[in-house]
């Protein structure tokens, strides 16, 4: 289940920390590890997340897929926490 939320979990990773070299650290990767990942997450979603300065800065859009991101990352952790939960019942 996570590789499939990598990319959103790096993007958040980012904004959080204001930097790619800060996302790295926090996600124990190497920064180029995290710009490949936003590149590609950019390149699906066909727009510029986020302008690459000091601290990185959202786009319009970027704000936008933000929000969503956000929501998507609590239901991966609901989610998760859940089935955590029900496997601790079927022990």
């Amino acid at each position: 289940m996570k590789s499939g939320f990598r990319k959103i979990d790096t993007f958040l990773a980012v904004v959080e920390t204001g930097s790619f070299e800060g996302a790295a650290k926090k996600l124990f990767i190497t920064s180029s590890a995290v710009s490949l990942r936003i590149s590609t997450l950019e390149s699906e979603m066909g727009t510029l997340l986020l302008l690459r300065r000091r601290p990185c800065v959202l786009t319009p859009q970027g704000h936008i897929f933000y929000r969503h991101a956000n929501q998507l990352h609590q239901v991966k952790q609901l989610m998760e926490n859940e089935l955590a939960s029900c496997c601790k019942k079927d022990s």
